[in-house]
């Protein structure tokens, strides 16, 4: 049949019918050309506002796929309500069949994204995006992009419910997520994880780009150990250590470019005042030239709670008086004060930061406390069903992958070639093929 039009081209396709024939619907797409593709119907209607993306995904989607590379936001028709209408309608189980195309189509789906003024709508794309394409807690080219846009639009709250689906699978054959994606993911991650003062999940977000396998230091990594430094002071007041498992080139880069962040985070620890201003006002430049300024500043002025909370592990009741002097720090003249002592008690109580009573009968006496909770609340035990269920499918994954290794021709072959060598042979740094020059792209 010749097809010289999108009418005969949808006249072709209405022939086939059902799931089976989804190949070939696919072959035809591919092959119709795109001066085909960016016409409009003989009636001079719009094919994607007669088309049905629930049930003709495949050809809606090559269709979008045309106009998204032509057109830009600026000149009509604006394709957002097809876009949106696609990931809101399009058959799931249909989609997964052109998988291997989603990084063509977030690249230039985020490239037309690009051009719009108002990023809070490529989130709001980019997150039904990920519903459609992605399976939970597997990794997309899309998740990387949808981070960002979160980060441009302010919208940090926004990003949680992707954010606290943890990654478990990271397959370029099936998404085609790269060693780029998966660090930049984690990266922005974190970033919007400060955003919304959770710093003890954006401190595990920024450890898991610097523990990532890599055979050279790249920039990304440097630049989330310098944040990963900052929410874990924020979080515990410590240091955090690098994993044992952070590759060598990571480490040594580390010990090298960020002594700054090492001095500054060693002096924090000690809370000693005098010592994090010396550290501070020595690595200011360098804090505002990595724009982690901000961070830096926030961990000062959270220092007077980390003294008090460390008060709070050694003695059961002091004076307001003796708190005050204990806490300060030099870094405003109010910090001595018994009065602002008080204060950020009260603050620290009301936060749940720390459990305490004062006393002004006893002349402003502060007795602490142990925590109230007794972990036997219906919130709790959600909390504890959810950990199980997710422990569980974690180990359903490991027990998957381990399943898929054993069985995996790379890994028979080095079994083989270990036991003709008289021993099983370990997986060296450079068994992490292409994962090189992916990593010195930053």
């Amino acid at each position: 049949m010749s097809i010289s039009s999108i009418d005969d081209l949808l006249a072709h396709l209405q022939s086939f019918q059902g799931w089976q024939d989804t190949p070939t619907i696919i072959q035809t797409m591919k092959a119709a050309p795109h001066s085909i593709l960016l016409q409009q119907l003989s009636n001079r209607s719009d094919p994607l506002s007669v088309l049905d993306p629930a049930t003709q995904s495949i050809v809606y989607y090559f269709i979008l796929m045309a106009r998204l590379t032509h057109g830009t936001p600026q000149r009509p028709p604006n394709l957002i309500p097809f876009v949106i209408k696609f990931l809101s309608s399009a058959s799931p189980s249909i989609i997964n069949q052109i998988s291997g195309d989603l990084p063509r189509f977030t690249q230039i789906l985020t490239q037309y994204l690009g051009q719009i003024p108002l990023p809070i709508v490529a989130v709001e794309v980019l997150s039904k995006a990920i519903g459609l394409w992605g399976r939970p807690g597997s990794l997309t080219p899309l998740h990387p992009h949808f981070a960002k846009f979160c980060l441009l639009a302010k919208t940090y709250h926004r990003a949680l419910p992707i954010l606290n689906t943890e990654i478990t699978e990271v397959d370029p054959k099936v998404y085609g997520a790269s060693i780029q994606d998966y660090l930049l993911y984690h990266y922005y991650g974190g970033i919007l994880l400060i955003g919304c003062e959770d710093y003890e999940r954006a401190a595990r977000f920024f450890e898991m780009v610097v523990s990532a396998p890599a055979l050279a230091v790249s920039a990304i990594q440097l630049e989330a150990y310098q944040k990963w430094v900052f929410a874990a002071l924020l979080r515990s007041g410590r240091l955090p250590t690098l994993p044992k498992y952070t590759s060598i080139a990571v480490s040594r880069a580390i010990r090298n470019m960020c002594t700054g962040y090492i001095e500054f985070g060693t002096a924090y620890e000690s809370l000693n005042a005098a010592r994090i201003e010396i550290e501070f006002s020595k690595a200011q430049d360098i804090f505002a030239k990595h724009n982690n300024l901000g961070l830096a500043k926030l961990c000062v002025a959270a220092l007077t709670g980390k003294a008090i909370q460390q008060l709070t592990d050694t003695y059961l009741t002091l004076s307001l008086e003796d708190i005050s002097k204990s806490v300060g720090l030099g870094w405003s003249d109010s910090s001595s004060d018994p009065g602002a002592a008080e204060h950020f008690l009260l603050r620290m109580i009301e936060d749940g930061e720390i459990f305490a009573a004062i006393s002004h009968a006893d002349g402003g006496m502060v007795s602490f406390q142990d925590s109230p909770e007794t972990y036997d609340t219906a919130e709790t035990m959600d909390n504890l069903h959810r950990n199980i269920s997710e422990i569980d499918v974690l180990n359903q994954v490991l027990s998957r992958l381990e399943r898929d290794i054993v069985l995996s021709r790379e890994y028979v072959n080095k079994t083989i070639q270990g036991e003709r060598a008289g021993s099983v042979s370990v997986p060296a740094d450079d068994d992490f093929d292409g994962r090189e020059d992916s990593v010195r792209s930053f």
